[in-house]
């Protein structure tokens, strides 16, 4: 039965640490033709380290730069869909009029923020139940 190759020998880190190190120390029991094997060993081993740690910098930076991308499109959605809020309840409007919380009640007769709920200005209404009676006890589900 012969050997497998070195280079498809599956080794731990530690393992190839190991065995560069005692090789080192050892290179007295190595045949003449191999006594340069463990520097060759080292170089190789550094070598392999440093392509899978290049490798995965730049997976990592890849992911990074598709976050922050994804990041800067979730912040213009939510960009888009705030505009598109303060549109429709108005308060684009107020504040192109002067209307601030501290005028609010003046405008609204009552004390509420300006696009809530019911900000409706006296004699109007904004009930979710259109045809209740604000004063009746039944309610329509």
């Amino acid at each position: 039965m012969s050997n497998p190759p070195v280079s498809s020998l599956q080794l731990t880190e530690d393992q190839v640490l190991f065995l560069i190190t005692f090789m080192h120390q050892h290179t007295d029991l190595l045949p003449p033709q191999r006594r340069n094997l463990p520097a060759v060993l080292a170089r190789q081993h550094r070598s392999s380290l440093r392509s899978s740690y290049n490798a995965r910098l730049n997976e990592l930076e890849r992911r990074e730069r598709e976050l922050a991308q994804r990041e800067r499109e979730l912040e213009r959605r939510l960009m888009e869909v705030d505009g598109h809020v303060r549109g429709v309840s108005g308060l684009e409007k107020d504040r192109e009029v002067g209307v601030t919380p501290a005028n609010q009640k003046e405008r609204n007769g009552k004390d509420t923020p300006p696009g809530s709920f019911n900000s409706a200005a006296p004699g109007e209404s904004h009930s979710i139940y259109p045809c209740r009676d604000q004063n009746s006890s039944h309610r329509i589900l």
